[in-house]
């Protein structure tokens, strides 16, 4: 598994391979596992569009909890967003939210919004996955 700096974020591929870790553990008798995911949410490829949340369902069937952090992609020096998902029902949390919404009740799925890139939301975030 690599990544390169392609201007989105490939999901499926990087999913797959969480859920590879999580089966081979799985294998050796390891019950009590958690994936945390953050991301600015963009969503690359039509791929990433159909199969991100049958991946995340699946993952949610192995772990105790998949918690999701979306980060606003914040402005450039002129006060601009330029690119990617800007607000919470929008990008992969907002799919997550209107494909999975049976696992977030549940409380398989946790998710949180960043709307700044301050280390207090950030902080804020862990403190929601841990409640």
């Amino acid at each position: 598994y690599n990544t390169t700096l392609t201007g989105g974020t490939f999901l499926y591929s990087g999913l797959g391979y969480a859920s590879s870790i999580i089966n081979e553990e799985i294998q050796k008798g390891v019950r009590n596992t958690y994936l945390f995911q953050f991301s600015d949410g963009d969503i690359n490829s039509q791929k990433d569009h159909w199969f991100a949340s049958q991946m995340i369902d699946r993952i949610c069937n192995n772990v105790n909890l998949y918690g999701y952090t979306q980060v606003r992609n914040q402005p450039d020096v002129y006060g601009r967003l330029l690119y990617g998902p800007h607000e919470s029902n929008e990008g992969l949390m907002g799919k997550i939210q209107r494909d999975l919404p049976g696992l977030i009740q549940d409380d398989k799925i946790r998710m949180f919004y960043i709307y700044d890139d301050d280390g207090i939301e950030i902080l804020d975030g862990v403190y929601e996955f841990l409640r």
